[in-house]
């Protein structure tokens, strides 16, 4: 099941992405490396894995997701509850997308980069594609698109979102 992305859901993705301190891109990335930014998909280990992170079931529980709306949320409703739970399991606004992917693959953003989940996925080894030139990345910059109605977006680190043009230059140049 293919999941369309909103104006909603494109803004609150941005927002969400600037309050955490993340290139909203890389953060995309991180959501297309999930669930290939769908909200309501199933996967993981059992198919016992759900929403645009991945929550197992604790996770949904502690991130605040109505289990009579599992299989109905929007991206940006889900939104707030991914910041939540990010902030609640000690990611801080600015670690960068090594610390959020390693706080989603393994609970905090202090575990090891380099231990690999049960399908051999390690933050260290997803990095390529949650960068900027990484095929995840490329992959959020074609679905996300450029910011909406800003120009440019400073995040941590002073990492800059591309102008409106740039990106949809660049993402109009890109093929998967």
């Amino acid at each position: 099941m293919t999941y369309k992305i909103t104006p909603a859901d494109r803004q609150a993705t941005f927002r969400t992405a600037r309050r955490l301190g993340l290139n909203p891109y890389e953060f995309g990335a991180v959501l297309d490396k999930e669930s290939g930014i769908n909200p309501n998909i199933w996967g993981g280990a059992g198919g016992n894995y759900y929403g645009a992170i991945q929550f197992g079931g604790p996770e949904r529980t502690e991130a605040g997701l109505d289990p009579q709306k599992i299989g109905n949320y929007t991206l940006a409703e889900q939104m707030p509850h991914i910041e939540k739970w990010l902030i609640g399991r000690g990611f801080k606004p600015g670690m960068g997308v090594d610390k959020v992917y390693a706080t989603i693959l393994g609970g905090n953003p202090d575990v090891n980069l380099d231990a690999k989940d049960s399908f051999g996925t390690s933050v260290n080894n997803a990095l390529g594609g949650l960068t900027k030139g990484g095929s995840n990345y490329q992959r959020a910059m074609e679905v996300l698109g450029p910011a909406p109605n800003e120009t440019t977006m400073p995040v941590a680190a002073g990492n800059q979102v591309p102008t409106q043009q740039a990106a949809a230059a660049t993402t109009t140049t890109q093929t998967l």
